[in-house]
């Protein structure tokens, strides 16, 4: 359903407030489906480039627009994520016209339970007493009591898969037991569109953290293969559907043998790169260090996929 924008302007005027509020670009980031419609709610709110840096912040504090006349302008309910810390966002979506009824999603899949759990009762708390208070801003006010709760409460560091080789506790395992049955997946995910800068950061940030190749692919399509340990690329995939991407989907997921054991010179610590560098068949094409490249266009993820022997994967997710 589409609202004219006038319809929307208690909306409208405190996405201003909260755009202004932010401190960086990638901070706010919207989640709707249609270019168009990010385009339409960008120019509503006096911004001008939804892609070169998520959202044109100044612009939006001026109240500057080169969108179609006023009356003209229809829009859709806003979806978008305000960023209350690294690793955890709010997403909010907008169920009427009135700036009071929305929905408060928090997502954090990198915390601890400990802090996820209390983040969560947080907010509940926060959106109960806003509710009963009446405020004329709920989404603001919500969104800065979390980040003031969070800047005199911070998340502890997030969790990391242990490595090959090493325990929970850091310490090295026996290496039989740390190398069982280990295999390398690589798996190629599909969106409608990947396009904010937040997201596109996220993507390469996880991939080095769990030591993964891969590609991505901006744009209409959005397209992110990742190749590594079976156990760290579920974890990416994980993490991603966490974030609750609309229209996203495992295209297709390739699994290989058994791993062999890594030769006695290789260390403890040295044994995930060894066979990541050995045995993924990205590693001869992504030669440089362990993460997601981004690419330009879907011919130049064919050309690596090819290149890796992956050709079948790619295929496959174009259901050729």
């Amino acid at each position: 359903m589409r609202y004219s924008r006038s319809e929307l302007e208690p909306i409208i005027d405190e996405l201003r407030l909260v755009i202004a509020s932010v401190i960086k670009n990638e901070e706010f980031e919207w989640d709707l489906l249609d270019e168009q419609d990010e385009r339409d709610w960008e120019n509503a709110l006096g911004g001008e480039d939804a892609y070169g840096s998520s959202m044109n912040v100044s612009a939006a504090r001026d109240g500057v627009s080169d969108g179609p006349p006023y009356d003209d302008v229809v829009l859709v309910l806003p979806e978008y994520s305000l960023c209350l810390a690294p690793e955890a966002h709010l997403r909010i979506q907008h169920a009427s016209s009135l700036s009071s009824n929305f929905k408060p999603t928090l997502y954090a899949p990198s915390v601890s339970r400990t802090d996820h759990d209390r983040l969560s009762h947080e907010l509940t708390s926060r959106l109960d007493e806003l509710n009963r208070q009446g405020e004329e801003y709920p989404v603001f006010n919500l969104f800065t009591s979390l980040r003031e709760y969070l800047a005199l409460n911070p998340l502890t560091e997030p969790t990391r898969p242990s490595r090959p080789g090493q325990g929970v506790d850091g310490h090295h395992e026996d290496k039989f037991v740390a190398m069982r049955e280990l295999r390398i997946k690589c798996t190629l995910l599909w969106s409608h569109h990947l396009l904010a800068t937040g997201k596109r950061k996220k993507i390469v940030q996880w991939s080095t953290e769990l030591g993964l190749w891969g590609i991505s692919k901006p744009g209409y399509p959005g397209v992110i293969i990742v190749e590594g340990l079976e156990a760290d690329a579920d974890e990416f995939v994980h993490r991603i559907k966490q974030l609750n991407w609309k229209a996203l989907q495992v295209r297709c997921e390739h699994i290989s043998d058994i791993l062999p054991t890594p030769p006695p010179e290789v260390s403890a610590p040295g044994r995930h790169e060894w066979l990541l560098r050995h045995h993924a068949s990205l590693a001869p094409v992504l030669t440089d260090e362990i993460r997601v490249k981004e690419v330009a266009g879907m011919n130049e993820v064919a050309e690596l996929m090819k290149q890796a022997g992956l050709e079948h994967v790619f295929k496959s997710a174009l259901k050729l």
